[in-house]
């Protein structure tokens, strides 16, 4: 490799370091309590199956009994794989109001993420 790319690839990867920093500083973070993380279980639980239609069904009733779901809590606490593909169906399949806020959430494994936050609009 050329000294010109290594130096370039240091930029790009610097960049992306100081961009997570930022991110990290100035996010709206939004953990997950554990009083909301017990009612997103539950609704796993009493709807379990792994159909798209029972997946969009789950992320429905979590919207409609919490206000929000994010895609980290879809996929973790809800068991919905593809999270934004049920979302669509709820979209366009169902016809409803699904709107996307994005937000930042903590992974599992510590890192910052932008992940969307989908509720329903009035």
């Amino acid at each position: 490799m050329s000294r010109l790319a290594t130096d370039s690839r240091t930029r790009v990867v610097q960049a992306q370091r100081d961009a997570e920093r930022f991110a990290r500083a100035n996010a709206e973070v939004l953990p997950t309590s554990r009083a909301r993380e017990a009612v997103l279980r539950r609704i796993a639980r009493e709807a379990s199956g792994n159909d798209g239609d029972t997946q969009a069904d789950r992320i429905l009733r979590a919207i409609r009994e919490t206000g929000f779901v994010t895609t980290f809590e879809g996929r973790q606490l809800l068991d919905v794989a593809e999270v934004s593909a049920r979302v669509w169906s709820l979209r366009h399949q169902r016809d409803l109001p699904v709107q996307t806020a994005w937000v930042s959430q903590v992974s599992p494994a510590g890192r910052m993420h932008r992940v969307a936050r989908y509720f329903l609009s009035k």
